[in-house]
């Protein structure tokens, strides 16, 4: 589950999101169990799409503890019409020696859909 909201200041954008999800189907084999991510947003509004640069911090609730590494991102959101939009980013974390990061690729790219209320 994830919430975001956005402010817009012309074209520029700030925003931010809060997401927590559950880890892989492979959480005994040393994943994560869950994950809790906040993240603060800049972009820059093009009309029916958005680009935008994300830094955050994202948190692995595993098995063997707690791991905690700080993210950058590049994304888009692309308006179809006033209420669905859909989303790609490419999200990047600091690698992680110890903990529930270990042995897992430090990128992730995400597609995604939203309905806006």
């Amino acid at each position: 589950m994830e919430f975001s909201a956005d402010r817009d200041y012309g074209r520029l954008v700030l925003g931010g999101s809060y997401s927590r999800g559950s880890g892989s189907l492979f959480s005994g084999l040393g994943g994560a169990a869950g994950t809790e991510r906040v993240s603060l947003r800049a972009g820059y509004d093009f009309g029916q799409s958005l680009g935008y640069v994300s830094l955050g911090r994202q948190q692995a609730l595993a098995l063997r503890g707690e791991d905690a590494t700080d993210t950058l991102g590049i994304g888009i959101r692309v308006s179809l019409n006033r209420a669905l939009q859909l989303t790609g980013e490419y999200l990047h974390r600091a690698p992680s020696e110890t903990g529930a990061y270990q042995g897992q690729s430090p990128s992730r790219i995400s597609i995604g859909a939203a309905f806006r209320f």
